[in-house]
């Protein structure tokens, strides 16, 4: 078995972890019983430990790859990836709009100059 797919099989185990957990916590806050919702299902999965994402840099780098320590909080690690990519947030693109509107004012002012031009050297 190739690497890749060995990673991308971990990566797809990860994720219906995840999955059993989002539902655990959606019947938990719904009022529902954790206790009664799918137990055959929780005891044949063994715990996948938590990872964080980080960001690819080829397509061979899996999504999730470090475990994350279980004492850290929720807070600690918003915080850990507010101050990793609060640098991308906060650059800011041209407005398409603007862009367009600004190309044709300067496509008109050089027409413009041109036609000057033009009747400036050709016809005084």
């Amino acid at each position: 078995m190739s690497d890749r797919l060995s990673k991308l099989q971990q990566q797809k185990r990860l994720i219906e972890e995840h999955l059993r957990w989002l539902e655990q916590e959606i019947e938990a806050e719904s009022g529902q019983s954790v206790d009664s919702a799918k137990p055959e299902a929780q005891e044949s999965t063994p715990p996948i430990p938590v990872t964080t994402a980080i960001p690819l840099g080829s397509k061979d780098t899996p999504i999730a790859s470090a475990p994350v320590q279980e004492e850290e909080s929720v807070e600690g690690i918003s915080d850990e990836l507010i101050s990793r990519y609060a640098h991308a947030s906060a650059r800011r693109e041209m407005d398409p709009k603007l862009g367009c509107i600004l190309y044709a004012v300067g496509a008109l002012a050089f027409i413009a100059l041109v036609i000057f031009a033009i009747y400036w050297f050709g016809y005084r």
